[in-house]
């Protein structure tokens, strides 16, 4: 595994050339980590930790101050290449909008070996599936 270098404020930058690269670069290596709305519901049935990634201005802007109703807002540009204390000994399944700024989120716990996963689809696939939102 290489060395983890913690994205630039560019990479973080929902929608720019470098944030685009940055995910295309890491989609690849996901693998079984990527799951779908049904396996992330179970997980979170059996206490997985469910994490909205997003600033709470991206939230706003993207979704209309709507999340996942099992989620928690822990923003990742506030813990880049750190790792929260409340994900430590948990499974973590991270979201977004799309299922993009947590895959970036899910490349830094990885190379701090936390068990994530990456919701695939973000809050839309979330809210395709019927399932319940709240507004933050």
């Amino acid at each position: 595994m290489k060395v983890y270098v913690p994205p630039t404020s560019e990479e973080l930058t929902v929608g720019s050339n470098a944030f685009k690269a940055r995910v295309a670069q890491v989609r690849p290596i996901l693998g079984d980590r990527l799951i779908e709305v049904p396996q992330a519901v179970e997980m979170i049935k059996k206490g997985a930790a469910f994490v909205d990634v997003r600033t709470r201005e991206q939230i706003q802007s993207q979704t209309n101050g709507q999340i996942p109703a099992d989620a928690t807002v822990i923003p990742f540009d506030d813990w880049v290449g750190g790792i929260p204390p409340v994900f430590r000994g948990k499974k973590i399944i991270l979201t977004c909008w799309k299922g993009n700024k947590s895959t970036l989120a899910w490349e830094s716990l990885r190379s701090q070996f936390a068990d994530a996963y990456v919701l695939k689809g973000g809050f839309n696939a979330w809210e395709a599936d019927g399932l319940p939102i709240k507004t933050i």
